[in-house]
């Protein structure tokens, strides 16, 4: 057996510097294993109105039969961000652990998009770079996801501002500004 970790540091791992062994850890002492633990996330994500999305790891990483799309993505993190304890993790640009390490969030956005309060980032080489987060401004929020981008922080920024000047923000366009094979969706 291996070392023992705080269940916090193990979750701020995962949310801030996508820790996979951090991901599996987590699933398992949570439900005994990783195939259990991705069933009980199918069953949320279809709870929660994902119906295009089949989780097969912990980690996201590409598995046979895994996929999703962004608009389930966001629709995922719609929910996900009704916890505030969440909100304030994935918003926390660096934290160290019960031991002393520093873990260093990946999303850029944070301190580079006016208005970032939380994302989460992803890349595999069959999903490219990967994106969801949430942005406010004054009473206003939005939340959107990118899958496929090649240029993901200059997307993130683009729409964000396009975001916001919208009227009517639920919708979901097959293309984003600059990046032909990329999807995105966006909620408000």
């Amino acid at each position: 057996r291996g070392k023992s970790y705080r269940a916090g540091d193990l979750i701020n791992a995962v949310l801030l510097s996508s820790a996979n062994d951090a991901s599996v850890a987590l699933a398992e002492k949570i439900a005994g294993s990783e195939a259990k633990f991705t069933k009980m996330m199918n069953l949320r994500a279809k709870l929660w109105g994902a119906k295009d999305t089949v989780c097969r790891s912990a980690t996201g990483l590409t598995r046979r039969g895994q996929h999703t799309t962004a608009r389930d993505l966001a629709t995922i993190f719609r929910h996900a961000v009704r916890d505030k304890e969440f909100v304030r993790r994935m918003g926390t640009v660096r934290i160290r652990t019960s031991f002393g390490e520093l873990l260093r969030n990946h999303n850029r956005a944070l301190w580079r998009v006016k208005g970032a309060v939380a994302g989460k980032t992803g890349y595999t080489a069959a999903a490219r770079q990967t994106y969801v987060g949430l942005f406010t401004r004054g009473d206003e929020s939005i939340i959107f996801a990118i899958m496929g981008s090649a240029t993901m922080w200059s997307d993130i920024k683009d729409l964000v501002e396009y975001g916001f000047k919208q009227e009517k923000r639920e919708q979901l366009a097959e293309q984003s500004p600059g990046s032909r094979k990329s999807k995105i969706a966006m909620l408000n």
